[in-house]
């Protein structure tokens, strides 16, 4: 097995540029804290280039990785990239030269995902007028590539991006590697995003920015936010995260919340009054990457990432914030018909997913509560364009939000199922409109009988606000609660569905009002599940996304699926409702306790035998086999 690259390390000029000082900076803040990456923030700053190829030559010396920041700015800057002053193309040749496989990259632009996603005085007003998403995603690989093909300096420069939304797979094609920015948004929504993004454009490695004195709860001192904080690194090296980076925090802090505490006045902005080096909580942060640093030295985590089986699919032109700092879709604030709707409610899921269910849940079943965690223990989350090659990484796609379907998502989709995958979506997910009110066509006119096995007549519908009903699942490994005679479940609204004609699927839900049923032939169907070549393709014949009413049943489905990947696994992990876990090549098990407080219990099953482990708070466990 081949040792994965792992670079940890802080940004150096984000506040001062002291030329003078910046190699004994790469000394005593990198060389001295054993860490082994630099993130340059040179953005406007003039850079002498014999100075440079000096700090340089220093680096690659030590086996210190570094990357340099440019990227656009804001203000008078607006919709301009910012240079270094003095980092021309052959500036750049040399750069590459010099710093050899050391030299990661440029940044080539910060939050342009936010600018689409976000509404807010801080980001260049890239107004969408139009009725139509396609075209704002045009407009959206035009700024991509106005931005990146200058980054390349006519050199093709290594580039990523640091990007804070789900506009993450939009932005990501044509870069070397992807960036996150967290803790904006849920990391357990984020990185599993920035995973699927890295593999779908080969990229050898991801990264995490950890911007985290801004955006992760601005109360300096409260101690919920140190331990999220160290906790998040945990989370990110667990999941396969290749670079770090701490924009702020080791050297200095600033904040209103400090501001106001030394008694400023007429405070303007979060960067005065800061706390310096000196200050425990600086002294905290260097101490943690101190340790990280040796925790991440000592440890051999094997090259390629955690092993993966399950992946969510963001729907193609889907738009929707995980940060919920966004407001609309596609940078359309003018129309209500652009603001976050029932497509988007459904994203709600990973709010609960990754906790194990209620003891009462009565539709859990197994040997052993798996609930907790699909297969591997972790999950990606894939967008319907990236193509054939990406969906056949996994056995089960489960779609959420807004999609528009395309003939070539459709092609690909059967060809996921034929090839022996799991597919589950609603038919909402089979309109080609990409209007928000757009009227509904589905695709093939509805006729997905070689894929789904039916014909759906979207004139022809019912509204009705019946409960669910279940048969056996023609999928071997689904264990849904099958019981024709049974009170209906989830009758929580009312919701449109298609006529339908079967054409040699399974209707496995059936929509009720009745305990006892009559004709159980003429009850509508809400669930079909249709077997094409070694796969199975489960739909929800809901025309409406499964919002506030269908909401509940959709859930009931997508947990019985990960719980079922969890159930066929030959390596099982269970235990406290904090416990994560991520399994990589050689069957090599990490063990995260999510709990900030309590000690957790976790039980690896390898089926022939049984280990047991108690981790304290926030404790990472590396397992070898």
């Amino acid at each position: 097995m081949e040792r994965d690259l792992i670079a940890h390390g802080v940004v150096l000029g984000q506040y001062d540029f002291p030329h003078d000082e910046i190699m004994n900076w790469i000394d005593e803040r990198i060389i001295g804290r054993g860490l082994n990456l630099v993130k340059f923030d040179t953005v406007g700053k003039q850079i002498e280039k014999e100075l440079l190829f000096k700090w340089i030559r220093h680096m690659v010396d030590n086996e210190i990785y570094f990357i340099f920041s440019h990227y656009y700015g804001r203000g008078d800057m607006k919709g301009k990239v910012a240079w270094p002053v003095g980092f021309d193309n052959e500036t750049a040749a040399q750069v590459k030269e010099l710093g050899g496989k050391y030299f990661l990259g440029m940044s080539a632009s910060g939050e342009l995902g936010s600018e689409y996603a976000c509404a807010g005085s801080g980001y260049w007003p890239n107004k969408n007028n139009s009725e139509h998403m396609k075209d704002a995603y045009d407009q959206l690989c035009t700024t991509v590539e106005e931005y990146f093909e200058p980054a390349r300096m006519g050199q093709d420069l290594p580039i990523t991006s640091v990007e804070a939304t789900a506009m993450m797979p939009y932005i990501s094609r044509t870069l070397t590697f992807p960036t996150v920015e967290t803790p904006c948004g849920n990391p357990e929504f984020m990185i599993p995003m920035l995973r699927a993004t890295a593999k779908t454009i080969k990229a050898p490695y991801w990264s995490t920015y950890v911007a985290h004195e801004w955006y992760a709860g601005v109360r300096n001192k409260d101690p919920l936010k140190w331990k999220r904080w160290r906790m998040l690194y945990n989370y990110c090296y667990m999941s396969g995260s290749n670079i770090f980076v701490l924009e702020s925090g080791d050297e200095r802090i600033y904040s209103h919340e400090m501001a106001a505490q030394n008694g400023a006045e007429g405070v303007k902005s979060s960067r005065e009054t800061p706390y310096t080096g000196d200050y425990i909580l600086c002294q905290k942060y260097r101490q943690a990457l101190k340790d990280f640093s040796t925790f991440i030295r000592e440890d051999f985590r094997p090259k390629g990432g955690p092993k993966v089986k399950v992946a969510f699919v963001q729907g193609n032109l889907d738009a929707y914030s995980p940060w919920r700092s966004g407001s609309a879709m596609w940078n359309n604030y003018n129309d209500k018909n652009f603001g976050y709707s029932t497509p988007e409610f459904v994203w709600r899921l990973f709010d609960e997913i990754t906790v194990k269910r209620n003891w009462a849940d009565i539709h859990n079943f197994g040997d052993i509560d798996l609930s907790g965690a699909p297969a591997y223990g972790t999950y990606d989350i894939i967008n319907a364009a990236d193509g054939y090659e990406t969906m056949s990484r996994y056995d089960y796609l489960i779609f959420t939000g807004w999609n528009t379907m395309t003939e070539e998502i459709y092609e690909n989709l059967k060809k996921f199922v034929q090839n022996g995958g799991r597919l589950f979506m609603t038919a909402a997910h089979l309109n080609t409109t990409d209007k928000r009110d757009g009227e509904m066509k589905l695709i093939h006119d509805g006729d997905v009988s070689d894929l789904f096995g039916c014909v759906l007549d979207a004139e022809n519908t019912n509204i009705l606000n019946h409960g669910y009903k279940f048969l056996e699942s023609l999928v071997p490994e689904f264990k849904y609660p099958a019981d024709m005679w049974f009170d209906p479940l989830f009758s929580e609204g009312y919701v449109k569905y298609p006529t339908i004609t079967l054409k040699g699927a399974q209707p496995t839900g059936k929509l009720s009002q009745d305990f006892d049923e009559k004709d159980v032939d003429a009850m509508p169907i809400w669930m079909t599940e249709n077997k094409v070549g070694d796969g199975y393709a489960v739909l929800m014949t809901s025309l409406d996304y499964p919002s506030m009413s269908g909401y509940t049943i959709y859930k009931a489905v997508v947990r019985e699926m990960l719980t079922a990947s969890h159930r066929q696994c030959p390596i099982k992990v269970y235990g406290g409702d904090k416990l994560r876990f991520t399994v990589y090549e050689g069957d090599k098990v990490y063990l995260l306790n999510t709990d900030f407080d309590c000690q957790t219990h976790a039980i690896i099953d390898y089926g022939t035998e049984k280990r047991e482990f108690f981790l304290q708070p926030g404790e990472l466990k590396p397992v070898e086999r």
